[in-house]
């Protein structure tokens, strides 16, 4: 069976990388996918810049572990390569990996980070790829805004009449995700639609649509888990009703 050495180097780790959820729900799911699939694969790895509070990162991820991967990790202390590349060399050959971490790989024009070997080499995000808040703050004409405060829900109800509607949404939050669901409520009893769950409308906006039939429904925007931060939400909510030119909005 082949084994894998990896060497994650945290230069740059910072405190929001650590509470931005989409980034921390991405590492644990690659935890999960890898321990449930390649649980033999793994030989060792190595963290290596890792600043102080990646001990905040370690308390998030040990809890999803088991004690076979917790032992194959090692974590080197320094910011200097000459303090954490013997420990390497002592377990892997130096032909093996680059010589930016005290190996004797390197690209052909030198370059001892081997970019020209990595598949998927990371790096900063170009800023092209960034959201554009203010593009989207052009759009709000036919949106209407919502604020949620902290620890609170904002609920937005709808009647529907005729059968085989469609229910409609578009929106983007400002301030941070925002959990989203629809209920149905027909006599007082109410029933999922669909479930809720937290949407990163902060960084794309969220759209969908559903079938509905006649019925109270009530689209729910739920901030309760945030304890410091209020959302505001920018929406465009509609019921058509099929083979008529009939819609209501709110």
């Amino acid at each position: 069976m082949s084994q894998s050495t990896l060497i994650f180097d945290l230069e740059g780790l910072s405190m929001r990388t650590l509470t931005y959820r989409p980034a921390v729900d991405a590492c644990l799911q690659a935890i999960q996918f890898y321990e449930g699939n390649y649980p033999e694969q793994l030989r060792r790895v190595f963290v290596v810049n890792a600043p102080k509070i990646f001990n905040i990162a370690i308390a998030l991820i040990k809890p999803f572990l088991n004690e076979t991967t917790a032992s194959k990790i090692r974590m080197l202390a320094g910011s200097d390569a000459s303090s954490w590349s013997k420990a390497i060399l002592e377990d892997c050959n130096a032909d093996q990996f680059p010589a930016h971490y005290g190996g004797s790989l390197a690209d052909p024009d030198g370059n001892p980070l081997c970019i020209t070997m990595m598949n998927n080499m990371g790096g900063l995000v170009a800023k092209s790829y960034y959201f554009d808040d203010a593009s989207n703050k052009k759009n709000n004409d036919n949106k209407k805004n919502l604020a949620v405060s902290y620890g609170g829900k904002e609920k937005l109800k709808f009647d529907v009449k005729t059968p085989a509607s469609s229910l409609q949404w578009q929106f983007y939050s400002e301030g941070g995700d925002i959990a989203f669901a629809v209920y149905q409520k027909v006599n007082g009893v109410k029933t999922v639609i669909v479930p809720k769950d937290r949407v990163d409308s902060h960084i794309a906006a969220e759209e969908g649509e559903i079938r509905v039939d006649p019925g109270q429904y009530i689209v729910e925007f739920d901030n309760s888990f945030s304890y410091l931060r209020s959302k505001s939400i920018w929406y465009a909510i509609s019921v058509d009703s099929f083979g008529l030119d009939k819609r209501t909005s709110a």
